[in-house]
C-alpha cells in the first residue's frame, strides 16, 4: 500500500516539475494537463499523509 502510493506520487511528481519549469512557454493545452497533474499530486499526497 505505502510503497505503492509513494512510486505513484513520485511519477506524478515528475510530471509537475515541468509545470513548476516550463510553464511560461507552453501552450493552454499543456498547461491544462499539467495544472491537473498538480492537483492529482496534491490529493493522492494528502490521502497518503491523513491515513
Amino acid at each position: 500500500g505505502i510503497i505503492y502510493a509513494i512510486v505513484g506520487i513520485v511519477l506524478i511528481c515528475f510530471v509537475v516539475i515541468a509545470h513548476h519549469i516550463f510553464t511560461v512557454w507552453m501552450e493552454v493545452a499543456s498547461r491544462a494537463y499539467l495544472t491537473a497533474a498538480t492537483i492529482i499530486n496534491a490529493i493522492t499526497t494528502c490521502n497518503k499523509i491523513y491515513r
